[in-house]
Parts: C-alpha cells; sequence; structure tokens
C-alpha cells in the first residue's frame, strides 16, 4: 500500500497495526535503535511526531507500536539523540 500523503498523529493513531506499520515502515525516519533481552525498541520520526515500534525476536512478532510525546522521547532517548533541531 503507498501513501501519497501526510497523515497526523491523531489520524495515525486511529489505523489498525498493520496500516500503522506499513505506513511507518514506507514514510517513517528511523532515529534510534535500543535493544535488550527481549525487545528490539526502534524510534521513528514521523511528519511531527515520534512513534516507538516494540519487537520481540523470540516470536518474530511487532508487540507495539506507539506514539510519542516530544517530552517523553527526550526523557527516553536525551542522551542517545538531540530533537532540538525537529520540533
Amino acid at each position: 500500500m503507498l501513501y501519497s500523503t501526510r497523515i497526523s498523529k491523531e489520524d495515525f493513531e486511529q489505523l489498525c497495526m498493520i496500516d500503522k506499520l506499513l505506513y511507518l515502515l514506507e514514510k517513517g525516519e528511523e532515529l534510534c535503535v535500543k535493544q535488550n533481552d527481549e525487545f528490539i525498541v526502534k524510534l521513528f520520526l514521523m511528519n511531527d511526531f515520534f512513534v516507538e515500534l516494540w519487537y520481540q525476536p523470540s516470536t518474530n512478532k511487532i508487540k507495539c507500536l506507539d506514539v510519542l510525546d516530544p517530552v517523553d522521547v527526550q526523557l527516553v532517548y536525551g542522551n542517545q539523540i538531540d530533537i532540538s533541531d525537529i520540533f
């Protein structure tokens, strides 16, 4: 599925999981990757909002696709990325 238009944060949140994933992979800009024992977590910039993708390699499943506020991004990723020029 090709997405030719920008989508708002509110519209993105209303999409089903598969459409969120397809849109994210097509239009998102990957900013950061973190990994722990259970998950690979990727942070994306989508237009003017952030999306965090939680992937569990042991099950080969995406567990979560969440929109994050810039304040939360700064708290969680502050020492790994600089978002000051984005907003």
